[in-house]
């Protein structure tokens, strides 16, 4: 019965979790675009992140938002792995990860000319560039202007010819007013988002998954806290029949062959310097030299891998291909 409860735990958790990966992989290639923006000169360039604007009678959110002299990028970031098809004109767009699992997605030039038109009213004098940016995937056929990886990104600003010395402060200053920062407005926009788009049950039924999970795993701790302990004093004369006295060194290696591995950690995501784990319900950023719940140091981290010891000595290593995380 324990090993069930156990099985069963660790397939809801899987599965709430394949439920929130496209929501997770969307956090990680956000975060992604903000580090490459935050290695560009302060002084210069100004951005900012999830920005939520009033647009006609409803919001629209804005992945980046980057303003240096008299220029402003309009930047949405999108986190689909596989070959992308698409054009300028069409509607839609298509992910294609293999012969039979193709996805068809809003056309991002289309979605960032919407984001445009809401901050235009704002900065009135500056010129408006939009660009999207993939993290992962790869163009099937001719590259579109203005669509680039995130590899291309900085290089891209940095090259794009502007007018450092324009003072932009007073269309800066109006932007900032216009920003919606209320956490109650950004919720509301994205059940808003939800609800058009068909996602609210997606994260509702990965919760009741995960919920599941939790619940599993306490009941299984509870069977195994039950289970009979043989005392060692039991034992003993069992081993003096067929271990003779004469060999300690032999009874020392059959204990340590009994030694159980200590479960390894569960790892949703990787980058340079810290893994993504859960937490609960949610999610928690481990970074370099910080110690999971199960008493996991994490020691190195990549994009790829993660390296962890515990105090018993043990080492383990988790890659995106072990534990099934597209990256």
């Amino acid at each position: 019965m324990p090993s069930v409860l156990l099985l069963l735990a660790v397939f809801f958790a899987v599965t709430g979790l394949k439920l929130y990966a496209p929501k997770i992989k969307g956090w990680i290639g956000e975060q992604e675009i903000r580090n490459i923006l935050s290695s560009l000169n302060k002084q210069a360039y100004t951005c900012f992140h999830d920005v939520l604007l009033p647009a006609r009678e409803d919001t629209t959110q804005i992945d980046h938002i980057v303003i240096v002299g008299d220029t402003c990028f309009v930047i949405e970031t999108k986190a689909y792995a596989g070959w992308i098809f698409g054009n300028k004109k069409s509607k839609t767009w298509t992910q294609s990860l293999n012969k039979r699992s193709r996805f068809s997605f809003q056309n991002p030039l289309r979605q960032n000319y919407k984001h445009i038109k809401a901050i235009e009213p704002h900065l009135e004098g500056l010129k408006m560039v939009g660009l999207v940016v993939f993290t992962e995937g790869k163009f099937k056929g001719d590259r579109i202007d203005r669509v680039l990886y995130s590899k291309e990104l900085k290089a891209y600003l940095l090259k794009y010819n502007v007018d450092k010395s324009f003072d932009h402060s007073a269309q800066l200053h109006a932007l900032q007013k216009a920003m919606i920062t209320d956490k109650a407005e950004h919720q509301a926009h994205v059940r808003r988002l939800q609800d058009k788009y068909g996602g609210r049950w997606r994260a509702l039924v990965a919760n009741s998954f995960l919920a599941a999970s939790l619940v599993l795993v306490v009941m299984w701790f509870g069977y195994d806290s039950k289970a009979p302990v043989q005392s060692s004093a039991a034992s003993q004369p069992k081993q003096a029949l067929i271990q003779p006295s004469h060999e300690p060194a032999q009874a020392q290696l059959t204990i340590k062959k009994k030694q159980v591995m200590a479960k390894p950690p569960v790892v949703n995501g990787f980058m340079e310097g810290k893994v993504i784990i859960p937490n609960g319900r949610g999610f928690r950023v481990l970074k370099v030299g910080e110690q999971t719940r199960d008493g996991w140091i994490l020691n190195v981290a990549s994009s790829t891998s993660a390296e962890f010891s515990n105090a018993a000595g043990q080492l383990i290593k988790v890659s995106v291909k072990q534990r099934g995380v597209q990256k």
